[in-house]
């Protein structure tokens, strides 16, 4: 019986590079691995995740060649396995051991969608929040491919991190070159959201990105606080319906922001 892989790719990869015979497997809906032949076990479709680095590979074998597979791979009898089947399983799986990339996951909503899942069904049978499986679904995937999740500068292999990616494609004053030049220069200089921000303040005024970029080296951004008695503060939380949080900042600092988009020269 011949056998479709759903999970596991790297180590069946690894088993297989190994001269391993069998394969330790979890078929669909059995609880119970058994070992299954590798040359019956056949990849017909492609693994969410779409790269491993040469170093995460070659430990992989070491661990396998010296303790042998902990964690079998996952297969389902091919004449039983539907395209959403595959993509549901070999996806949370994924997830479960290591963040995809943005891309990654991105690529794979995309084909949910086309299985006919809309993005709250895919966000509860993966366990993420909506709002980040409908932003990443609505993004163009030429700004993700140097995106990751997790960080707040530059990881180490040089990719930006999603929320700096995400802001820059949402902004609705800048066109696509505009985005992919911003994002490459964000790459390049390692800039963090502080520095972003100032640049994308800068770019609503000059619509010109070389312009904002230059005037952020130039001006640093500021706010200005003003004294204000409790009593005061709440006289204007009833006739103006400040926002609750302004309130209660207000009434523990004494102050009150009054505007965030000032700048002085450096």
């Amino acid at each position: 019986m011949e056998y479709a892989l759903v999970y596991g790719f790297r180590r069946f990869a690894a088993c297989k590079k190994l001269g391993w015979k069998s394969i330790p497997s979890y078929i669909k809906d059995e609880k119970v691995s058994k070992d299954i032949p590798i040359d019956n076990i056949k990849i017909i479709q492609k693994n969410s995740r779409l790269t491993a680095s040469d170093a995460d590979s070659n430990s992989l074998l070491v661990s396998i060649k010296q303790h042998g597979l902990i964690e079998p791979i996952g297969i389902a009898p091919i004449d039983e396995l539907t395209k959403k089947d595959f993509l549901i399983n070999n996806l949370t799986e994924n997830l479960q051991r290591k963040d995809l990339t943005p891309l990654e996951l991105k690529n794979k909503i995309d084909e949910l969608r086309h299985e006919g899942l809309n993005y709250s069904e895919i966000a509860t049978i993966l366990g993420i929040a909506p709002s980040r499986i409908k932003q990443l679904g609505l993004i163009r995937s030429e700004f993700l491919k140097d995106a990751n999740f997790i960080g707040s500068g530059n990881n180490k292999n040089g990719r930006l991190p999603y929320v700096i990616v995400d802001k820059i494609a949402s902004q609705i004053y800048m066109n696509l070159k505009a985005k992919q030049d911003l994002i490459e220069y964000c790459k390049k200089e390692e800039v963090g959201q502080r520095l972003l921000t100032i640049i994308l303040t800068f770019y609503q005024v000059t619509r010109n990105l070389d312009d904002a970029i230059a005037l952020s080296k130039t001006y640093e951004p500021c706010t200005i606080n003003i004294p204000i008695k409790k009593e005061l503060m709440e006289q204007a939380s009833k006739k103006y319906k400040l926002p609750k949080g302004t309130i209660v900042k207000g009434m523990l600092t004494g102050k009150i922001k009054l505007d965030t988009k000032l700048f002085y020269s450096r």
